[in-house]
Parts: C-alpha cells; structure tokens; sequence
C-alpha cells in the first residue's frame, strides 16, 4: 500500500509545483546569465570577459551550462531539472524515513508532511539550485544511516558546491563516523579517506576561484550576511 502511496504522493507534489511554474526569482536569471557566459565559452562570470563569483552554486551553473552546450534553452534546463531534484528529494525522503523509522506507513506520511511543506514548495521548480541541495543533503543522510560514510562524503563534496553549508553536514557525519565506533582507528582511517574524496571534489573549484576570483567564497554570501545584520 505504502509503495503505491509514495507514488500518489509524488504526483500530487509535481501537480502542485507545476501550477507555479512560471514563479522564477531574480538569483534564478543571474544563474542563467552565468550559465550562458560558460556554454558559449565567455568564462565564469555574469557580464563578458569578467570573471566574478556572484552565485551561490557554482555547480549548479555548470550543470544548466551543461544543457545550453546541447543547444538547449537554460530556461528550461534549470526549471525542469529543479522539478525532477524536487521529486527525487520526496522519494528520497521516503527511502530515508522507512530506513529510520522500520515502518513504510510512518515513512508514507513522513514524505507526505514534507511534500506539503510551504517553502519546498515555492523553491521547487523555480530553476534554483535548491532542490538539489536538499536531494543531496538527503541522500548524504541516508548513506551515514547506512554507515557508508565514504559515499556520504562524495556526496557532501557535491553538496558544498551547491551550498557552502554543505561543509558543515561534512563536519557532523565525520563527528557520527568516530561516534559510531568503539575502535578509533579504522574511523580515523575512514575520516582520511572521507577528507580525501572531499577534497577531491571541493579543492578544484577552491583553486580555481581563488586564482580567477581572488576569493573561495561567493559575493552572495557576504551581502547576504550584511542583509541580515542589517
């Protein structure tokens, strides 16, 4: 019954979400500026030939860029892309519930709850970066539930370049992974090659943007930091 639930569930938030399609925020077109810049070659930045971090995710601007090389619209790539994350996240969601609580029907209105929940829903399908951050995050929790931290880890490297918190959720599973064990030194052993795969995936773009950009922080994170103190 939960399995076909799960699948009612998910149909009604992908009617749901798809009534405000059209709702696209402005952080939505400077993504797609920036996407546009690298699919045609121009580099990393919002105005031609001038390099500049102004977004939050710059994987994800690589991912809609992705889909300009293939000659299709940035528009859609990043709304319809946004929608399917969306989806997947509730599915995943779900998986992760039944994983904690043993229990499919709990785990059916757990992902219920969450499908309903009013700023998932507004963010969805918007062509930010957001679902996917939070199908990530997802997926990270589960694999620690799992005790897969390796796996966890490559996810989180992925994570970071979506949202910069994502370091944080690295810091905790690396936390739970010497928690999780009487023996320090096959998690210490784990924690290395966790920092390893991390690093394998962030350092990259850290060099990359402290080389073009001068910085391996967004300027949105600054001026979202002065908006809320001021």
């Amino acid at each position: 019954m939960a399995r076909y639930g799960i699948v009612a569930v998910v149909v009604i938030f992908y009617v749901t979400v798809a009534l405000h399609f059209d709702y696209t925020p402005d952080d939505t077109y400077i993504y797609l500026q920036y996407a546009k810049h690298v699919a045609s070659g121009e580099g990393f930045s919002f105005n031609n030939e001038s390099p500049s971090y102004g977004v939050t995710g710059p994987l994800w601007v690589l991912i809609v860029a992705a889909g300009g090389v293939g000659g299709l619209d940035p528009y859609t790539v990043a709304k319809i892309l946004d929608l399917v994350f969306a989806c997947l996240a509730v599915l995943v969601l779900y998986v992760l519930a039944s994983t904690v609580l043993k229990d499919r029907l709990y785990a059916l209105c757990t992902a219920w709850i969450f499908s309903l929940d009013a700023w998932f829903l507004r963010w969805s399908a918007s062509g930010m970066e957001t679902s996917a951050a939070v199908l990530l995050s997802l997926v990270a929790i589960l694999y620690v539930f799992r005790n897969e931290y390796l796996i966890a880890s490559i996810v989180c490297g992925l994570l970071s370049l979506l949202r910069p918190e994502g370091i944080l959720l690295f810091a905790v599973i690396q936390v739970d992974n010497f928690l999780n064990t009487t023996d320090i030194t096959p998690a210490r052993r784990v924690f290395f090659r966790s920092l390893f795969l991390y690093g394998l995936i962030v350092v990259p773009w850290i060099v990359f943007s402290v080389s073009s950009f001068g910085s391996f922080l967004p300027n949105t994170l600054g001026a979202k930091t002065f908006e809320e103190i001021t």
